[in-house]
C-alpha cells in the first residue's frame, strides 16, 4: 500500500469514528418523558372520575378531582424539572432534541389552560364547559404527534390515537371523559414509559463501561 492509499484508508477511518460519535450522542436523549408518565397516569384516572360525578350531578366532587389532579401532576413535575435540571441523567446527551420537546410542552399545556378558562366565558362560547376534556384531548393529540417528529414515531401514533379518540368524543359529549380518560392517559404515558426504559438503559450501558 502506497502513502496515499494509507491516506486514504487513515481518513475514511477517521470519518467512520467521527460518524460513530455523532451516531452515539444522537441517540443520547432525554425528553425528560417523567412528565408524560405522571401526567398520562393522572388523567386516565381524573377523566373518568370526574365524568362519572359529573353525571351523578356531583359537581363538587367532580370538580375538586380535577384540582387536587392540576395540583399533584404541577407539584410532581416542578419536582421532576428541578431535580433533572440539577443534574443530568445522561450527561454529554443531545440536549437540542431534549430542549425542543421541553418547547413544545411549554406552548401546548399553557395554551391549554388558557383556552380552558376563556373558551366557555359569556361572550366568547368558543365551547361550553362540558366540552373541556374534548378540547384537551385535541391537545394532547397535536402536542404527542409533535413529540413524535422529533423525538421517536410511537409518540405519533398515540397522538393520531388520541386525535381519532377526541373526534369519538365529539359525538359522546356526555361521555367524553370516559372516552378521553383512557386514550389520553395511555397516550403518552405508554411512549413515556418506553422513553424511560431507553434512558434507564442508557445509563446502565454507561455504568457497566
Amino acid at each position: 500500500m502506497n502513502e496515499a492509499e494509507e491516506k486514504r484508508e487513515r481518513a475514511a477511518r477517521d470519518l467512520r469514528y467521527i460518524r460513530d460519535i455523532v451516531k452515539r450522542t444522537d441517540r443520547r436523549i432525554d425528553p425528560q418523558a417523567l412528565h408524560f408518565v405522571v401526567w398520562g397516569a393522572l388523567v386516565f384516572l381524573w377523566y373518568p372520575l370526574s365524568n362519572y360525578f359529573f353525571l351523578q350531578d356531583n359537581v363538587p366532587w367532580a370538580i375538586g378531582i380535577g384540582i387536587g389532579a392540576i395540583c399533584i401532576g404541577s407539584v410532581a413535575s416542578f419536582g421532576i424539572g428541578i431535580t433533572i435540571n440539577r443534574k443530568p441523567r445522561l450527561p454529554a446527551s443531545n440536549t437540542f432534541i431534549s430542549k425542543q420537546v421541553g418547547l413544545m410542552v411549554a406552548w401546548f399545556i399553557p395554551l391549554g389552560m388558557t383556552l380552558s378558562a376563556i373558551a366557555p366565558l359569556p361572550g366568547v362560547e368558543f365551547i361550553k364547559g362540558p366540552d373541556i376534556p374534548t378540547l384537551w384531548g385535541l391537545l394532547y393529540a397535536s402536542m404527542a404527534y409533535t413529540v413524535g417528529v422529533v423525538y421517536r414515531r410511537e409518540f405519533m401514533f398515540w397522538g393520531m390515537g388520541i386525535g381519532a379518540a377526541s373526534i369519538v368524543a365529539l359525538f359522546l359529549r356526555d361521555y367524553n371523559g370516559f372516552i378521553l380518560g383512557p386514550a389520553m392517559g395511555l397516550g403518552i404515558l405508554v411512549p413515556g414509559l418506553q422513553a424511560e426504559r431507553r434512558v434507564r438503559k442508557m445509563r446502565e450501558e454507561e455504568s457497566g463501561a
